[in-house]
């Protein structure tokens, strides 16, 4: 549900930007050209960008993640886990025990879950750009876009006008995903209400964690 909240805030604004880029000519020549580890290289930048804006976000609280007061708060942790149906009895108050490499896990797991949606903010931009790009551009305009022949995978002829995939296309969709990924990277640790629902969700993902560790402990001492 907070996912949900944030990718729909996040990408129409997305789109009416990236519209723009797409119609740009300097765009297809620089980056439609772009050799293979070039293209990496660039892909590699946007994601370490990304993860750490997203990272650099208010730090979790770990220990109040951790701590479950009473049994209807720890079954509602556990609402998503293998326990769900049956967990195991666990004494309430109840803190989950966490080692400097398990709350360095746990960060990290908070950081992984952020950067999902924003993979799937580029995702939904990927697969749009590249259905418009097969529509709109045929072989010769795309080869005056990007002022070379170009590299095609696939062609489909629908009456008189024919629609490619060529790699080109691929190119300049990731191209605009990446930069999407990152501009809702960027917007949601700047955006005070989006900052919020990205939160809760990191926060639903560690206290599950800390909830089903519990669930573990108190199993095996049974």
């Amino acid at each position: 549900m907070q996912a949900g909240t944030s990718f729909t805030r996040t990408l129409p604004l997305l789109v009416g930007v990236v519209t723009f880029f797409f119609f740009t000519g300097e765009l297809w020549q620089t980056v439609g050209e772009l050799d293979p580890a070039s293209f990496a290289l660039l892909f590699a930048c946007f994601i370490g960008l990304s993860a750490a804006f997203l990272s650099s976000r208010t730090r979790l609280d770990l220990d109040a993640l951790a701590r479950f007061p009473d049994p209807a708060s720890l079954t509602t942790a556990l609402a998503h886990t293998p326990y769900a149906a049956a967990a195991p009895p666990v004494p309430t108050p109840a803190q989950c025990p966490l080692s400097t490499g398990q709350r360095a896990t746990l960060r990290l797991v908070a950081t992984m879950s952020r950067l999902v949606i924003a993979g799937l903010v580029g995702v939904s931009v990927f697969v749009f750009y590249l259905v418009l790009a097969m529509i709109l551009l045929d072989p010769p305009t795309l080869a005056a876009w990007t002022g070379a022949e170009p590299q095609t995978i696939i062609e489909v002829a629908t009456g008189a006008r024919r629609h490619t995939l060529a790699w080109e296309q691929v190119k300049v969709a990731t191209f605009l995903a990446l930069f999407s990924g990152f501009y809702y990277a960027v917007a949601s640790a700047t955006d005070a209400a989006l900052r919020e629902t990205v939160r809760d969700t990191a926060e639903e993902a560690v206290r599950e964690a800390c909830a089903a560790r519990l669930a573990v402990l108190s199993e095996t001492r049974r």
